[in-house]
């Protein structure tokens, strides 16, 4: 490269053989020109070094970083940002993809409006084992222009709300900003995007939201007895909504409305919660399930926002009722309802989870 390009994509790989050619196929193809690819070989044992190193002797704009052995999602990002020369960065898994022209509306967008971030929209494709589309659920933003941190602050609860505050692969950050407030990914289960999104938030200070949905998020797996179990799953969403907490306590925005998304967003993780208790791989008996929910009772993050939890759609609005009333039978119940589905109708559970 004879400059330094516009746009920076990192893209960490992984046990990624079967998708990274698409993967990076749908970088290299966009519509606009001026940007880097990175890949980042984090210790792959299949095919997929291999298959970066071709990548890259075909096109003079990606460069790829071997690592010796694997160090985790975040330690690849964190090597992206070292490495990057770019203006802006940007995080794309390897197994997704990106629609040709999202670099373009990224940079157009840009060019009108400097901005800190620039945020967008997914489709959430469901897929088969045979990696045919069996549902979508498109997650999208209203198109803003904001130009001050006051305004930005008070868009988070509602970026949050339509689950697109936390990801890092719906948004290209100002590679300046980072660095200038040396922030990292930590290695966390789960939320380690989210983690991110909290840091970086508390520096920008515009914003540009692009109504458009280009990237699209491979979900493989999903509502199957074969799904990852993650035991610490509830004390991390927790987290989640407490750091949210607390970002908007530290802005001094923490409205009556604010507290009520905060508690419909942690109403949802509690059930979710609950339906994972009944999987036997939590090895919690009944006894043990009951009492889970009624220390939840007596949990300070539940009592300041549970109360104000006002859920969207019909079902939620059930569930949190329950909640709020600590009918701990019926929740219980529900919880169990809700796991029964999950594995025997995963399509049906995927439409009651998308529900907002």
């Amino acid at each position: 490269m004879l400059k330094n390009p516009f746009l920076s994509i990192v893209m960490p790989v992984y046990n990624t053989e079967p998708y990274l050619e698409n993967a990076a196929k749908s970088v290299l193809n966009q519509t606009y020109k001026d940007f880097e690819l990175i890949l980042i070989n984090d210790g792959s044992p299949d095919k997929s070094p291999v298959m970066c190193d071709e990548i890259a002797a075909s096109d003079p704009r990606v460069r790829v970083i071997h690592k010796a052995q694997n160090e985790g999602l975040s330690a690849a990002r964190n090597t992206g940002i070292d490495e990057a020369l770019g203006e802006y960065i940007c995080f794309i898994d390897s197994d997704d993809t990106v629609e040709p022209n999202l670099l373009e509306q990224v940079a157009e967008s840009l060019e009108k409006h400097k901005a800190d971030v620039i945020i967008y929209g997914l489709k959430e494709e469901y897929l088969t084992e045979t990696e045919e589309v069996r549902q979508t659920f498109v997650v999208s933003h209203p198109a803003k222009n904001i130009d001050n941190a006051e305004a930005l602050r008070k868009e988070i609860i509602y970026l949050e709300k339509s689950t697109l505050y936390g990801y890092s692969w719906n948004k290209f950050f100002s590679l300046r900003l980072i660095r200038e407030n040396n922030l990292r990914f930590e290695q966390v289960k789960l939320i380690e995007d989210f983690k991110f999104s909290v840091d970086f938030f508390y520096h920008a200070q515009a914003m540009n939201i692009l109504d458009i949905t280009p990237y699209h998020y491979k979900k493989r797996g999903r509502g199957s007895l074969t799904e990852v179990f993650v035991p610490e799953y509830f004390e991390v969403h927790r987290e989640r909504v407490f750091l949210l907490k607390k970002q908007h306590e530290d802005w001094d925005i923490l409205s009556y409305r604010v507290k009520s998304i905060l508690g419909n967003i942690y109403s949802r993780y509690i059930f979710s919660a609950i339906q994972r208790n009944f999987d036997e791989r939590s090895k919690l008996t009944k006894s043990q399930r009951k009492q889970w929910l009624e220390d939840l009772y007596k949990d300070e993050l539940f009592n300041e926002l549970i109360p104000h939890a006002q859920a969207d759609s019909a079902i939620f609005k059930v569930l949190t009722s329950l909640l709020k009333k600590k009918r701990t039978f019926l929740v219980l119940l529900a919880g169990r309802v809700i796991y029964t589905v999950k594995n025997k109708m995963p399509l049906v559970f995927t439409n009651i989870q998308q529900s907002r």
